[in-house]
């Protein structure tokens, strides 16, 4: 038999700052059910997050909910590592989509400081898209929608945002659509 000592209570308030509360997550549920445990238990003994920290964490964790549906490819994103404005990128390919005859491509930078009318290229040299960024000091999210799933099977990214690209933090993905 086990014996469980008698409790003792810790007065209110609580010398040493102890107390229990009832609390909301900043986080919803169902995004915490994304995480590993390990994850999900750091985030959740954080008391001060901030709400744009929240914010962040929710958006993408909402990201990743949205697309769970969809079958998604990342691309050796390596590539993008430090490469110098007007350079392209490696030849990049992802040679299966399913039956998706369109994808979308996200191309995420790491933090740069754009130059004047900043924009970011695809092309498999016969043909090129163009997306505009934003000239703000921040890592950027560059999305291509509606793009033929036969252009992935060899393709580029060059670089035209006027500086060249963070040495990490950069990602491609390709999602069927």
């Amino acid at each position: 038999m086990v014996l469980i000592p008698t409790p003792v209570p810790i007065p209110t308030p609580a010398p040493d700052g102890s107390v229990g509360s009832d609390v909301g997550y900043a986080i919803p549920v169902s995004n915490l059910a994304l995480l590993s445990t390990d994850t999900k238990s750091t985030l959740l003994a954080v008391s001060n997050l901030g709400s744009s920290i929240t914010s962040r964490i929710n958006s993408t964790l909402d990201l990743i909910l949205a697309l769970g549906d969809f079958e998604a490819y990342v691309v050796d994103a390596s590539s993008l590592d430090g490469l110098s404005d007007g350079s392209l990128s490696s030849a990049l390919s992802v040679s299966n989509v399913g039956t998706s005859s369109a994808v979308r491509i996200v191309v995420i930078l790491g933090e740069i400081t754009p130059g004047v009318t900043p924009t970011v290229w695809i092309t498999d040299m016969t043909t090129t898209y163009e997306v505009s960024i934003p000239t703000t000091t921040s890592e950027k999210r560059v999305e291509f929608d509606n793009i033929p799933s036969s252009f992935v099977s060899s393709f580029y990214v060059q670089n035209n945002t006027g500086t060249t690209l963070a040495s990490w933090g950069n990602s491609i993905v390709v999602v069927g659509l």
